[in-house]
């Protein structure tokens, strides 16, 4: 069984944090949310690689072991959302080839770590209704393409 539960503390935004300094000198910075824009170029190309029905992007992935919510937890969230009747797509680096073929075997996910650059991973990302992701890189670029981010720390 899978649970969420919200944060009971104070969400740090770490970019306001990060324009604060500016503001305080008389830089004025409305959002300091991070765009990275997507090109029709990139998402025509990843399209062929993904499901033809809604999906979520999973990333089970992150440089340290301690950010890593484990494998089998993973593995709920995908079968879960599958009987919500979504499609997952797995995305990750190289290091995480292991877990996404493990997702792939057990839950029957669309498999693409180590397989994408990271402006392929971005278009992906984009494409998709969110990402579930750990405390790593794909969470900022999920907030980055502007797509519904459900982080696990």
């Amino acid at each position: 069984m899978t649970v969420f539960k919200p944060l009971k503390s104070k969400w740090l935004f770490v970019p306001e944090l990060y324009a604060q300094p500016f503001r305080e000198i008389g830089v004025k910075i409305e959002n300091p949310r991070p765009e990275l824009l997507v090109f029709e170029e990139e998402k025509k190309k990843v399209k062929k690689l993904l499901p033809d029905s809604p999906f979520v992007v999973v990333a089970p992935g992150a440089r340290w072991e301690t950010k890593r919510y484990p494998v089998e937890r993973f593995l709920q969230v995908a079968l879960t959302l599958k009987g919500y009747g979504l499609e997952v797509v797995v995305v990750g680096g190289k290091g995480e080839e292991e877990i996404g073929k493990f997702l792939k075997k057990e839950a029957g996910v669309t498999e693409l770590c180590g397989k994408l650059s990271l402006r392929e991973s971005l278009a992906v990302i984009s494409l998709s209704l969110g990402i579930i992701s750990n405390d790593s890189a794909v969470l900022h670029m999920g907030r980055a393409v502007k797509v519904p981010v459900l982080a696990i720390f």
